[in-house]
């Protein structure tokens, strides 16, 4: 069964700043694998962050938690690698 995918507000704001061809592919790996299976293609994140995910595409991350019970996933954050984590901390 496939996951929902779930974008929160500041994605907008998050992709405007990223070449659009890189977020068409970023799209598609969120619609397609994220959705089939979030947990086999995220890595767990530690300490403060855990319980969300991380992928990895090129020098961008794509910041995720799934809802198991409701088969969702809730993309919180898509940024370049060197300020995600920064920007994370308010939508946690």
């Amino acid at each position: 069964m496939k996951y929902s995918i779930l974008y929160h507000p500041d994605i907008r704001s998050d992709i405007k700043s990223i070449p659009k061809q890189t977020i068409a592919k970023i799209i598609s790996v969120i619609e397609e694998k994220l959705a089939d299976n979030p947990i086999m293609w995220g890595k767990p994140l530690k300490y403060s962050l855990k319980g969300l995910l991380k992928v990895r595409f090129g020098d961008y991350r794509i910041v995720y938690k799934i809802f198991e019970e409701e088969k969702k996933v809730l993309i919180l954050i898509i940024r370049h690698r060197k300020d995600i984590y920064k920007k994370l901390s308010s939508r946690n």
